[in-house]
């Protein structure tokens, strides 16, 4: 079943949707999650009249545009987890708030 998380991580890097999806998960323990949780709560009262949070299976997608095709989300979350191996690292500069960077880039 393709959750918001995943198609969250489709958007954000390949190689988190890919870890997840194998059951690696990092983000319980990451002070960076629980901050943008509680930011999420408290900020953002008032969105864009084009945008909106999508809930899927109780997660959120900030900025949702109501106008893409979730089956295609969908067909592409499929296609990456059901790769072989995981995707190759891609640096960003977010990777150094993500939740699996020290898995990502430890030797």
């Amino acid at each position: 079943m393709v959750t918001g998380t995943h198609i969250a991580y489709l958007y954000l890097c390949y190689r988190k949707l890919w870890l997840f999806a194998h059951g690696i998960n990092m983000e319980q323990s990451s002070e960076l999650v629980a901050e943008g949780k509680f930011i999420d709560e408290h900020s953002y009262p008032q969105r864009a009249a084009r945008w909106q949070a999508l809930e899927i299976e109780g997660i959120k997608i900030d900025h949702y545009d109501g106008r893409r095709e979730i089956p295609l989300w969908e067909a592409e979350v499929q296609r990456i987890i059901g790769l072989e191996d995981c995707p190759a690292l891609v640096k960003k500069d977010i990777c150094r708030k993500c939740a699996y960077c020290e898995f990502c880039f430890s030797e």
